[in-house]
Formats: C-alpha cells, sequence, structure tokens
C-alpha cells in the first residue's frame, strides 16, 4: 500500500468522472479512484462537508495517538486534487470478490435479506458493540446506511463503519476521558436500536434489538 500511496501523491490532478461516482451525502460526494480500485476519495461540495472531513481526519489521527486499532474504520490515505477539487483518500470499502457491501439500510428494509441474515446480523451486532466500548469508539451517531457488511475471502462477515467519525464539541472531552467516552459509546448505542424500532417496524426488527439492545 505504501507504493499506492507514493504514486497517489503523484498525480495531479486525478481526473474523475461519472463512471467513478458511487454516491453522495448531505455534503459529500464519494468516487472510485479509477487507478486505486480499493480507494475512493470523498470531495465536499459545501462548507458541511470540508467540516465532516476535518472532523473525522482529526479523529483518525487521535485513534493513531492513542494507539487504537479497529478493522472498522476506514483505512485513511491522505488528500489528493482532482478536477472536482482537493479530496481526502479513504478505503473502498467492499467485498473480498469486489462487489459492493449490504448496508444495514438494505438488510432492514427487505424482508428477505433480514431473514436470511438474521442471525449473522445478531452475532455481528454484538461484537460491534462490543469493540465500540472496548476501544472506546467516538461517532457522531450510529445509522444503518452507514454500517456495512463486509464479507471477507474466508467466507465470514465483518461490520464496517462509514462517515460519522468522531465528535464536533469544540472540547472533546470524549476523546481525553473515559468516562465520557463510555457514556457517549452507550448513548449511540441506545439511539441506534431507537433509529431501527422507528424506521423499521416490523416484527423480526424488534427481535433483532431485543437481542443486541
Amino acid at each position: 500500500m505504501a507504493g499506492q500511496e507514493q504514486r497517489l501523491s503523484m498525480t495531479s490532478p486525478i481526473v474523475l468522472t461519472k463512471e467513478n461516482f458511487y454516491g453522495m451525502g448531505t455534503h459529500k460526494k464519494c468516487y472510485q479512484l479509477p487507478q486505486f480500485p480499493n480507494m475512493c476519495v470523498k470531495i465536499p461540495y459545501n462548507d458541511g462537508g470540508v467540516k465532516d472531513l476535518e472532523r473525522e481526519i482529526r479523529y483518525i489521527h487521535v485513534m493513531e495517538h492513542q494507539h487504537k486499532k479497529t478493522a472498522l474504520l476506514p483505512e485513511y490515505y491522505g488528500p489528493v486534487k482532482t478536477n472536482y477539487g482537493t479530496g481526502q483518500v479513504f478505503e473502498m470499502i467492499c467485498n473480498a470478490d469486489g462487489s459492493p457491501c449490504h448496508t444495514m439500510e438494505e438488510v432492514l428494509e427487505s424482508p428477505e435479506l433480514l431473514k436470511q441474515y438474521f442471525s449473522l446480523l445478531v452475532d455481528a451486532l454484538l461484537k460491534l458493540k462490543r469493540e465500540l466500548a472496548d476501544k472506546e469508539i467516538i461517532t457522531m451517531g450510529l445509522y444503518p446506511e452507514n454500517v456495512l457488511f463486509q464479507q471477507k475471502e474466508d467466507g465470514t462477515y465483518q461490520i464496517r463503519l462509514v462517515n460519522d467519525m468522531g465528535c464536533k464539541t469544540f472540547i472533546p472531552l470524549e476523546y481525553m476521558f473515559h468516562f465520557f467516552a463510555r457514556r457517549r459509546v452507550v448513548k449511540r448505542w441506545q439511539e441506534f436500536c431507537e433509529t431501527i424500532m422507528r424506521k423499521y417496524p416490523s416484527q423480526l426488527a424488534a427481535e433483532l434489538v431485543r437481542k443486541i439492545a
């Protein structure tokens, strides 16, 4: 990967086209890098996007400083110039075969997928809950559309989180004190369960929440 980073930094600017477009949110657009399909570039298109990326990158540096290793968060590779402006390069999270990962939102919205993956979902979310607590991982919120189920080469699945890393408070006490970090993690998990119950009012979704709450 170091070689890729070096070649990436020397490419100025990278030309992106509509074929590279992957998706967009409220503040950022995401493109798959044509030279490196295992990377994507997030490009802000308003002030909110700039602040989002600054917060996420700052939190990644906090995690590195605290020597916290986790596979939950995508790898970050640095800034790059593109024909759409400066963007930030992250790992492109996909399955081992290169196919897109299912999001939790997709699974919850499909009765067939929810039934098929229910046991997997319970086990994976309980592992997520433990790792968030053990590593004191801070997020703006846990949203089903940002929770990905990544299939590994051995056929097993792991959860990956994209977007909304860190917190936006001026003095982030969660980064400095265990008490505030643990309180934030518990609060976010409660909100996550409440979101599932509110947005996906099915009996199986309610059973899912009962098992992971």
